[in-house]
């Protein structure tokens, strides 16, 4: 799991670029499957929601597979905690 904030994001590529708190950049990849879950300001919950429910400058914890190649990282789902 890696907390961090979306700093580029192309919903068309499904892909963004997550900065991490220590300054890393990770590159990702949403395959179809992907599970997204967003605040509900109503209740201040959680729901699901969609890749283009995410936008720069979110706070997100992210479920990255990391493939030890120049690819970008398989991220399985993302929780927006902003």
């Amino acid at each position: 799991m890696v907390e961090g904030t979306i700093r580029s994001i192309d919903h068309k590529q499904r892909t963004a670029v997550i900065e991490t708190r220590d300054g890393r950049e990770i590159s990702v990849h949403f395959p179809p499957n992907a599970r997204f879950e967003v605040s509900e300001p109503a209740t201040t919950g959680m729901m699901g929601g969609t890749l283009e429910d995410i936008g720069v400058g979110y706070l997100v914890h992210a479920d990255i597979h990391e493939l030890g190649t120049a690819d970008p990282c398989h991220c399985a789902s993302v929780v927006c905690i902003s």
